[in-house]
């Protein structure tokens, strides 16, 4: 009898030993699973700041590289840098020929800086200048103009703006223009305004005195 219960306790022991055992385990398993979950947190919140400093940098190396290309663009038509009056002069000069525009009398007055609140307070960095061109002109048609102002827009070096402008029609004792052997048929006033951009404080003015010039 006592043999039996001696074996009894043994076996007792034993399971109360693997019972232990195994509380254990699960335990160690329970926190080892918890901390291979939090590194894999740590680890995908890592992954996701870097995916997304990656993402920001390449956004703004494209912004740069769009501001820069744009930059050149605005160089090279020259509405960034000085002002490229002489550049509007012989276009003029050179579309009047091609047109046939009979006379042409052109005024750019001295550069002058655009004080307007907007631009100060919102782009600090640059200046902005305009420069005042009026043109007097005697045309075959009203159509040589229109030409003239777009050509001059797609070809001159500068960005521009047309104040006002006015076109009549000169008095004509024949019938009709076919009639009239005159190429000075109308008669064109008007006022440009052409703008430069410079960096803050570099500008070197040009046309310190006004230009005039006509062609005949």
């Amino acid at each position: 009898m006592m043999a039996h219960l001696k074996a009894l306790q043994k076996e007792t022991g034993l399971l109360i030993i693997a019972l232990v055992i195994s509380v254990l385990i699960v335990g160690i398993s329970s926190y080892y699973r918890d901390a291979v979950a939090q590194q894999k947190e740590i680890a995908n919140g890592a992954l996701s700041a870097a995916r997304e400093k990656y993402n920001d940098a390449r956004n703004r190396k494209k912004l740069l590289e769009d501001f820069e290309k744009k930059y050149k663009q605005l160089e090279q038509s020259g509405v960034v840098g000085e002002e490229q009056r002489l550049n509007w002069v012989d276009l003029i000069e050179s579309l009047s020929n091609q047109y046939g525009i009979a006379y042409v009398k052109y005024r750019i007055e001295k550069q002058q800086r655009v004080n307007d609140p907007g631009l100060i307070d919102n782009y600090p960095e640059i200046d902005v200048f305009k420069s005042k061109m009026k043109l007097d002109m005697q045309l075959l048609h009203e159509g040589d103009l229109y030409r003239l102002l777009n050509t001059l827009e797609q070809k001159a070096q500068g960005l521009f703006d047309v104040n006002s402008c006015t076109l009549i029609r000169n008095n004509i004792n024949a019938k009709s223009i076919v009639e009239e052997a005159s190429n000075r048929n109308f008669h064109a006033e008007c006022t440009l305004n052409w703008y430069t951009i410079t960096r803050a404080g570099t500008v070197s003015y040009q046309g310190e005195q006004d230009e005039n010039a006509q062609m005949e």
